[in-house]
């Protein structure tokens, strides 16, 4: 059996496919909260859409070969923003800096963290058969 270090380069796309795949996951989340009508209480307006960020961000972390905790980070923070301004249209609010906040920092630090347990899973070196 070889073992060979695993590849280290940035890709981007990574970044716009786990932005894709967090930003889809917290758009049918947020219909299933909200047609259940628990889009009222703010823990669950939180945990859900970090709950999508994290899988997202592990989902990135666990399949990517490069810096996959940058890649999950920049597609959170992609994804975060794109969720933020479809809410705001969708519900006509003010877009102020407490909502962007919670919208935007917990799920973008989410998403870092699932990268990172990702790249634990997948290892440091890759196994071939000879």
């Amino acid at each position: 059996m070889t073992v060979y270090e695993k590849d280290t380069s940035f890709s981007i796309g990574w970044v716009f496919g786990g932005a894709v795949i967090m930003f889809l996951l917290n758009f049918f989340a947020s219909i299933v909260i909200t047609l259940t009508g628990w889009v009222h209480l703010l823990p669950v307006a939180i945990a859900v859409p970090c709950a999508c960020f994290l899988a997202g961000g592990f989902i990135v972390g666990k399949w990517s070969s490069g810096r996959t905790i940058i890649e999950a980070g920049l597609g959170g923070a992609i994804a975060a923003g794109a969720s933020i301004v479809l809410v705001m249209l969708r519900v006509h609010a003010e877009m102020t800096p407490a909502v962007v906040a919670l919208g935007s920092v917990p799920p973008f630090f989410c998403a870092l963290l699932g990268g990172y347990v990702g790249e634990k899973v997948q290892g440091d070196t890759i196994e071939v058969q000879d």
